[in-house]
């Protein structure tokens, strides 16, 4: 959902389309980090990078509330958020499954796997119509017109 208050933020020395390319990119990157060492860290507390995914939010949502936009953002220190971002969400993601493989016994383990499957894209789903809404909000906060049929 911080897609939606990033994507606000006006970065400096890129344009907002291209901003966005580099973000997904490195978002992406961070989440293959971090699914990549879920074998070396084991991570117990799943809901303190929860917490930290929405202290994200509400930093980036604060930056962009209060006029981030109009001072402009270095472009490298919005992608460290997208990369920290990304690193989040792919902790979360491997750590509970790895957490299900090791943790549960092997006859609920199909179940529990099904249903963690379906909780994670229910997820991304409603933060990504969130982050639809949250765009548009602030676009229209900071007098922007979107060009989106959603706004």
């Amino acid at each position: 959902m911080s897609t939606g208050a990033t994507s606000t933020i006006d970065a400096r020395g890129v344009s907002r389309k291209r901003f966005y390319e580099l973000a997904s990119l490195v978002y992406q990157l961070g989440v293959l980090v971090s699914r990549s060492s879920g074998g070396c860290v084991r991570l117990r507390w799943l809901w303190t990078m929860a917490a930290l995914q929405c202290a994200n939010l509400a930093a980036m949502a604060a930056a962009s509330f209060f006029d981030a936009p109009a001072r402009g953002v270095p472009w490298q220190a919005l992608q460290a958020l997208v990369f920290w971002e990304g690193l989040l969400g792919g902790a979360v993601y491997v750590n509970a499954f790895g957490r299900i493989h090791a943790e549960v016994p092997r006859e609920d383990r199909e179940l529990s796997l099904l249903v963690a499957s379906c909780a994670d894209s229910a997820g991304i789903n409603c933060a990504a119509w969130l982050s639809l809404w949250l765009q548009c909000a602030l676009d229209r906060r900071h007098g922007r017109a979107t060009g989106s049929a959603w706004c």
